[in-house]
């Protein structure tokens, strides 16, 4: 079987503003060179957690709002580490779950997508669904 190795490479430029909020500027090319802008995210922060999130890709923006129950993966170790480390897509929170994100081409809203969570008595997701029920997502805690 031919192995298929890909050729393409990724590279993420994180800025810290005065704001004191965070810039990924992702940028895509090959192996050697990435050089084509993908995207200009910025991340807003509240007491050192995601409070929201713009994400610019081209001609769409997407904005993501979180809530301020505890995430599934708050108590994994190490996890702080790597959170942010998917390409500058911050969906996952550290300690908190997204519960909102709108699409917006210029001044236009494209849709909005709602996030509903069943929690337990410690706050932290027992099940997750969206506006239109697609997906069920049950959280099972050893």
């Amino acid at each position: 079987f031919p192995v298929t190795i890909s050729e393409s490479g990724t590279r993420v430029t994180f800025n810290h503003n005065s704001d004191g909020s965070v810039t990924a500027i992702g940028y895509s090319g090959d192996l050697i060179n990435q050089n084509v802008l993908e995207y200009n995210n910025t991340i807003f922060f509240s007491n050192g957690e995601i409070s929201s999130m713009v994400q610019n890709m081209g001609n769409l923006s997407l904005t993501c709002f979180y809530d301020n129950k505890n995430s599934p993966f708050k108590n994994v170790i190490g996890f702080d580490e790597i959170a942010y480390a998917n390409d500058g897509f911050f969906a996952t929170s550290i300690n908190h779950n997204l519960i909102q994100n709108n699409l917006y081409q210029p001044g236009v809203p494209v849709y909005t997508t709602n996030y509903n969570f069943t929690y337990d008595s410690n706050d932290f997701p027992l099940t997750q669904t969206n506006d239109n029920a697609e997906v069920l997502i049950t959280y099972t805690y050893y």
